[in-house]
């Protein structure tokens, strides 16, 4: 039987419900971002802004 988490439905609208669920949605969005250059890093903070560092935490570098 498929897990949950396996399917593909979209996570996003679930990270809403509370902090718990937020943390783990986001940290499996943001898990596959790959942040290459010096200048794709300074896009991704303007972006998302500097109160949420945890996501770029959940990205790759390089």
């Amino acid at each position: 039987m498929e897990k949950p988490w396996e399917q593909e439905v979209p996570l996003a609208p679930y990270a809403t419900l509370n902090r718990r669920w937020q943390a783990v949605i986001e940290r499996r969005t943001f898990s596959t971002i790959r942040i290459l250059t010096a200048t794709q890093f300074k896009e991704f903070k303007e972006f998302f802004g500097p109160l949420h560092a945890r996501r770029i935490s959940y990205g790759k570098a390089g």
